[in-house]
């Protein structure tokens, strides 16, 4: 299957979002971790969440899934190469998340900086190789997959 750059740029991200928010209502709950519990435990209250700030996370974790992952593979990089960049690229990110936690709250376990640090180098691995399998072949349709010209 050949993913045109535009699709990919799009359909990456979102079903990135999806799976990580699958996670962390129903998987991370097969593993011992519940965030509702986790966030009660830390500030002393039931969660509640800013849909600004989650918005604004996703917005970042897609930008650098873009650069950092989809582009190389559409530039020629190798196909399994998206594999790596994803899951190293995700191991940076949840690996800052979890140690500013940990840094800031007293309650917040190396256990679910650890779960979360897996899960995320999972989930990156998964949807950059997945991405590979899909870039064409030569790798280099980046510059032509999508002509604004055409609109």
């Amino acid at each position: 299957m050949n993913l045109p750059y535009f699709v990919a740029v799009v359909l990456i991200p979102v079903v990135t979002v999806v799976l990580d928010m699958v996670w962390k209502k129903y998987l991370s709950k097969l593993v011992g971790l519940n965030y509702d519990t986790i966030i009660k435990n830390i500030q002393g209250e039931d969660a509640s969440y800013n849909n600004r700030g989650i918005i604004m996370a996703y917005i970042g974790l897609a930008l650098g899934q873009i650069m950092f992952v989809i582009s190389p593979l559409y530039s020629g990089a190798s196909k399994w190469s998206g594999a790596i960049y994803g899951a190293l690229f995700n191991i940076i990110v949840y690996g800052i998340l979890n140690a500013s936690k940990l840094a800031m709250f007293n309650k917040y376990s190396q256990d679910y900086k650890l779960i979360s640090l897996l899960w995320g180098a999972l989930l990156g691995g998964v949807m950059g190789g997945v991405t590979g399998l899909m870039v064409p072949s030569n790798g280099s349709s980046l510059d032509t997959s999508f002509n604004l010209d055409n609109l």
